[in-house]
């Protein structure tokens, strides 16, 4: 399944996460990454044609990414498609 993901930065603190994690079969199995992204203040990043894997024919996926913000120590962003 492709899949686009966005990621909008309404606030103005920036971000940049540093490690990611993808969940699959109803988030029973999820697989973990570091990441090199950055999100300037008060933008919007979008990555177009992502594909996960999964063996069911309907799934929910589940996506979380840790970082940090020029204004506070940690961010959790958290998103899901069914």
């Amino acid at each position: 399944m492709g899949i686009k993901r966005r990621y909008v930065e309404p606030v103005g603190l920036g971000a940049v996460p540093h490690k990611g994690r993808v969940c699959v079969h109803n988030s029973e199995e999820c697989a973990e990454s570091l990441v090199n992204y950055c999100i300037e203040p008060t933008t919007t990043l979008e990555q177009l044609n992502l594909y996960v894997a999964t063996k069911q024919a309907t799934d929910t996926i589940t996506v979380d990414y840790w970082g940090k913000t020029t204004k506070a120590p940690t961010l959790r962003y958290t998103g899901s498609s069914a």
